[in-house]
């Protein structure tokens, strides 16, 4: 887990949406995955800077010796799309094989759900569906719930998929402070939370940071048991991958925010985290579990903490 702490205007997010463009490379493998291109990613980030021009620079590792470069530009595809394919054809190898696919994912402060919520639709996905928006915030709740309606329905008539169903209540209670049982209502298309002193909320009731966590939690062990339905009940536990989060601290209360990085950890424990904060008690909280690097006022100034990662 890395968390950057840093104040406005530092480079922090800057740093988290160059991950997410170079992360694109790879959900780019699939057919049918939706993701926002380079030019729509950099432009909605730098709206405030309409004439800047931003050109990232990516390293990749395929296997252990294979290390490939390229840049991204916008308007020039070309400069990129002849080095990421290789990228590309390793992802959909990987998926042939029956391997265990990584998950990739990117979330921000946006808490707010749409009107709509799940749609009743049951019908089977395959298993790359799992990247469809991955790298696209706000969050697609419509998606996540319907993932999770097709796995309350498939839990009715099968014991393997009763035992992922279990454990994933089981992981997204213990993400939820005060939080005895959280189960996905039929009728309602959406989450309902009860908690340790009896009261009950459907998700779109909740405060913004249950919302939060509960739709961060979610849509990351959904999206694990989809792309990996061979590991069963463990997917939760041994689905590797990256998570960038930005902004983690926003619409948490104080004391929330000092357990969020290990209760993450915690639930999700092969992935790899990468959070942004402005927050000096998320970074103390994380200190067991994470590095932490603080950038100043320039980013090519960061230096890391004397913490390491466990």
């Amino acid at each position: 887990m890395v968390v950057l702490i840093a104040d406005k205007g530092c480079g922090k997010t800057s740093a988290l949406k160059a991950i997410q463009i170079a992360l694109g490379s790879w959900e780019q493998g699939f057919m049918g995955t939706r993701s926002a291109p380079f030019d729509q990613t950099m432009k909605h980030h730098g709206s405030q800077h309409k004439n800047t021009t931003s050109t990232i620079a990516v390293t990749a590792l395929l296997g252990r010796t294979d290390e490939i470069s390229w840049l991204c530009v916008p308007d020039k595809r070309s400069r990129s799309s002849q080095k990421t394919h290789r990228i590309q054809e390793t992802a959909r190898a990987l998926l042939h094989a029956g391997g265990s696919l990584p998950l990739i994912a990117y979330y921000n402060a946006c808490t707010t759900p749409p009107k709509s919520m799940a749609k009743k639709h049951t019908g089977p996905q395959p298993r790359y569906m799992g990247y469809d928006r991955a790298l696209m915030p706000p969050v697609d709740y419509e998606g996540r719930w319907g993932r999770w309606l097709r796995l309350v329905l498939q839990a009715r008539e099968r014991e393997d998929a009763r035992s992922v169903h279990k454990a994933l209540v089981g992981t997204l209670t213990s993400l939820l402070p005060g939080v005895s049982q959280v189960k996905f209502h039929y009728d309602l298309g959406e989450p309902v939370v009860t908690f340790k002193n009896g009261n009950m909320q459907v998700f779109s009731a909740l405060g913004k940071g249950f919302q939060k966590i509960l739709g961060i939690g979610s849509d990351i062990a959904l999206r694990s048991i989809q792309l990996n339905p061979q590991l069963n009940d463990m997917a939760l536990q041994n689905t590797t991958g990256v998570v960038l989060i930005d902004d983690i601290e926003r619409h948490l209360h104080p004391a929330w925010q000092a357990q969020v990085a290990v209760r993450l950890r915690s639930a999700f424990p092969a992935l790899q985290f990468i959070m942004t904060t402005n927050s000096q008690i998320v970074a103390s909280g994380a200190d067991p579990v994470a590095t932490t690097i603080k950038l100043h006022d320039k980013v090519h100034h960061s230096s890391p903490s004397r913490r390491t990662e466990r």
